[in-house]
């Protein structure tokens, strides 16, 4: 399977639709850890074969929670070679040939908000190990999904980049303001990540179209990355205990058709989605060609919580990184800065700018006494910095 998967597209690809409501529908009960039940009911997958006859050309494997952070709540934490493993060889068997299979990798509900260095190592780890499972199943690719943050993002895409060559894609799950929920941008989220090396990125999880439009809308102009689009299948409403989905498939097929023309190339549904709401999409889209996209213009910086253009004449405050930097640069920003000049000289002071990504929102114009301190700080800031 190339490297370049989804950068190399022509057409639209169609991806899935819903797991956990699938396994629902099959019994699955409520609360249960759906990797297990799966594996304990393995006919269940049948829902994924059904998507590629309705026209899915890539599938996620059923390895959503399968990480040990998720599966030691259900006393599985020792299980996750064996899991991710198992569940990628089911779906292998009830897709077949010709028809790419992703490694599904999820948030890990530790942790929401900004990191320091020693809570994204741990975050990095717990993915670490679920991707190396995953490699080992062989999966074609990573789809780091339903993210909440960007750090715990960044911490999934680094992990897989350290044990796979494979593509990743990577989607955010959206409030109704349009933020991600630790209450960041996502322009800022698609910057930081394409700075990894990802190869496409986008949106799952989100009932409302206008949300998933003006997202669409914001993320295009940035990059010639390929978009991700996978709605819900409306609102749901409990009927007997289980949620029910109020998105009629024609509806959703609709919406593909306008998210193609606002710039997304990879299509899906997410939670209440069927293989009727794939099958929709699949129509709306036949026939249609992906346009090469010119390079955007101009560079960037970002933190998780905002984004600047940066020009050759962008002045840049600085501040000390020192005990009060967090009070000074808060009162830098209501002062009108809208860029942070910091050195790091030592240990103390890397600690101090990586806490204090939560509270610090302004970009960062960084420099260093020596490149181990850079690299440290590099790969746990979550955001983009102006580097000289």
């Amino acid at each position: 399977m190339g490297e370049n998967l989804f950068r190399d597209l022509t057409a639209p690809l169609i991806l899935d639709g819903a797991t956990g409501t699938q396994l629902q529908k099959r019994g699955m009960p409520a609360g249960s850890c759906s990797e297990q039940w799966l594996l304990a009911h393995p006919e269940a997958i049948e829902f994924q074969r059904r998507y590629v006859q309705s026209g899915s050309g890539a599938v996620y494997a059923p390895t959503f929670g399968a990480n040990r952070a998720l599966l030691s709540r259900h006393g599985l934490g020792g299980q996750v070679g064996e899991y991710n493993r198992r569940l990628v060889a089911l779906s292998r068997q009830a897709v077949g040939d010709g028809v790419w299979v992703g490694g599904d990798i999820s948030s890990t509900g530790l942790l929401y908000g900004s990191a320091g260095e020693e809570e994204f190592e741990k975050l990095f780890a717990i993915y670490r190990e679920q991707a190396e499972a995953l490699e080992a199943a062989g999966v074609d690719f990573f789809a780091v999904e339903t993210q909440l943050s960007l750090n715990e993002a960044r911490a999934a895409v680094l992990a897989v980049k350290e044990v796979s060559r494979r593509p990743i894609l990577v989607s955010f799950t959206l409030n109704g303001s349009g933020r991600t929920f630790s209450g960041g941008l996502l322009p800022a989220a698609l910057l930081s990540l394409e700075a990894l090396g990802i190869d496409a990125f986008g949106v799952n999880c989100v009932d409302d179209a206008g949300v998933l439009e003006r997202a669409l809308t914001e993320l295009r102009p940035l990059t010639e990355l390929p978009l991700l689009v996978k709605p819900n299948a409306g609102l749901p409403t409990m009927v007997d205990g289980r949620a029910v989905y109020d998105l009629a498939p024609e509806a959703m097929g609709a919406m593909a058709g306008r998210f193609f023309e606002l710039g997304a190339a990879l299509f899906g549904g997410c939670c209440g989605s069927d293989e009727g709401h794939i099958a929709a999409m699949a129509q709306a889209l036949r026939g249609k060609k992906l346009s090469p996209r010119p390079a955007p213009a101009g560079r960037w910086c970002a933190t998780e919580y905002a984004l600047l253009p940066l020009e050759e004449d962008t002045k840049a405050l600085s501040l000390p990184v020192d005990g009060e930097f967090e009070e000074n640069a808060a009162q830098a920003e209501a002062e009108g800065a809208r860029l942070l000049s910091v050195r790091v000289d030592d240990e103390r002071q890397l600690r101090i700018l990586l806490s204090s990504q939560g509270a610090v929102h302004l970009p960062l114009r960084p420099s260093f006494s020596d490149a181990a301190l850079r690299r440290r700080f590099l790969r746990c800031y979550a955001g983009r910095a102006d580097l000289r």
